[in-house]
């Protein structure tokens, strides 16, 4: 039995002691040494680069990797040697970690950005015309990039949603109001009715409402926007190819939402349903404050944008840090409510009780200060000032991490682009790639 053996790896010889590899017999290379008693070299087709870092792994008893080599090399040839990535020294660990972290992230975007695509079989478009002006007709509505009309309608939806979010505005406005009746009419009905109990005449907002209408130019407007939302959900949901995974989607969820929502207040608005009773006013009132989601009726058209969809992305990936940034500004806020309400006690006009001091503190640590509450004794000011300060340096730590993740995200996004593109040339190009027993005619 000799005390050396040599190996030809990738047309270098190494050549190390037997005893040396004994120490790891689990490895391929312990087993070679523990199973072969040949002097000759042994052949392996592998990257002579790295394998003196896996010798030193041998001698040392701990893997440091190589800086200047690609981590996805470095992972696939540690698996042919057999080689545990638990032995990876610390000082080499954040390769790997980087490494998987990429690989983490690519997948995500893969999933986010191409697996989402919601299109009919191939194999049915072939032997079904229905099928081919059905396929037409849905990426119509949801594909802005399929063809000039699909995205001319698009810049429609658009339109057509900033209008409603401009109507749905002025109709809170009295200048686009015509009153019908007024308060003593009102006043007037409750003696034969009591249909009126449940307005408020010191709330201007119900008066508002009670006593006026929306100009009917303006409410015909609503009514045809309204329509035309009604439309485009019918035929979105009608052409899906797969209604299931329509509703996977939370824009789709919310149209249907919106249009359910904004046809009840509209029927209970003919019908003055909304200030029959208590119960039925807050209905209205909840359907109506919904209604103000209607602007996020554009993320579908933005969607085809990749930076908001890693804006997206960059927020679901730190939803850890999210996490810790609302649980830091519970306990610092209830910490400094707590302070402040202490610092103030003498002073009677401040402060009442300790809630007061955390609202006071979630306004200041958040650098809004409406100003309703604020400290008016020096101690009261110096919990102020500690607060302030730390409130910046709170909202500072998880912004620039999520901030960071966005431009990790992007740039793998650019990177998977320019890969793509890299495809799609070779397969026009006709780029072929010979199988291992394939012989290449010239």
């Amino acid at each position: 039995m000799t005390d050396f053996m040599t190996l030809d790896i990738g047309g270098t010889i190494f050549k190390t002691k037997r005893q040396t590899l004994l120490k790891f017999p689990s490895t391929r290379l312990g087993k070679m040494a523990s199973g072969i008693h040949t002097t000759e070299a042994s052949p392996f087709d592998r990257n002579q680069i790295i394998f003196p870092n896996i010798l030193d792994f041998y001698r040392l008893g701990e893997l440091h990797l190589p800086k200047n080599m690609c981590a996805a090399v470095i992972v696939k040839e540690l698996d042919f040697w057999e080689i545990d990535q638990s032995y990876i020294s610390e000082c080499c660990l954040k390769l790997l970690t980087d490494y998987e972290d990429s690989v983490q992230k690519q997948l995500e975007l893969k999933k986010s950005l191409e697996d989402v695509e919601v299109d009919y079989n191939p194999d049915d478009l072939q032997h079904s015309k229905v099928k081919q002006i059905s396929r037409q007709i849905w990426l119509f509505f949801d594909c802005p990039k399929s063809s000039k009309l699909a995205f001319m309608y698009s810049v429609l939806f658009m339109m057509v949603t900033v209008l409603s979010v401009t109507l749905f505005c002025m109709e809170t406005h009295p200048q686009f109001r015509n009153q019908f009746q007024t308060v003593n009419d009102i006043l007037f009905l409750m003696n034969f009715t009591n249909i009126f109990d449940n307005v408020d005449f010191e709330n201007p907002k119900e008066i508002l409402y009670t006593t006026t209408l929306l100009k009917p130019e303006l409410y015909y407007l609503q009514i045809t926007c309204l329509a035309f939302f009604t439309f485009d959900l019918v035929f979105h949901f009608g052409f899906c190819p797969h209604k299931r995974r329509f509703f996977r989607s939370l824009l789709n969820v919310l149209d249907w939402f919106l249009v359910i929502s904004m046809w009840t207040t509209t029927i209970m608005e003919l019908n003055n349903v909304w200030i029959n009773g208590k119960v039925a006013s807050i209905f209205y009132v909840v359907f109506k404050c919904c209604s103000a989601f209607r602007m996020l009726r554009l993320l579908r058209l933005i969607r085809q944008h990749n930076g908001l969809n890693m804006l997206f992305m960059a927020i679901r990936s730190s939803r850890w840090e999210i996490g810790l940034l609302f649980a830091a500004f519970m306990i610092f806020s209830t910490v400094f409510g707590g302070f402040v309400y202490y610092a103030e006690y003498k002073e009677h006009s401040t402060f009442p009780h300790a809630f007061t001091g955390i609202w006071w503190s979630i306004v200041t640590m958040t650098t809004v200060g409406y100003g309703d509450e604020y400290p008016k004794t020096l101690g009261g000011k110096v919990v102020g000032s500690f607060c302030a300060i730390s409130g910046v340096l709170i909202i500072a730590m998880p912004i620039a991490i999520i901030a960071s993740t966005f431009s990790d995200f992007n740039d793998k996004n650019k990177v998977r682009m320019k890969f793509q593109s890299y495809k799609n040339r070779g397969n026009k190009v006709g780029v072929h790639l010979a199988k291992p027993n394939e012989k290449i005619k010239f």
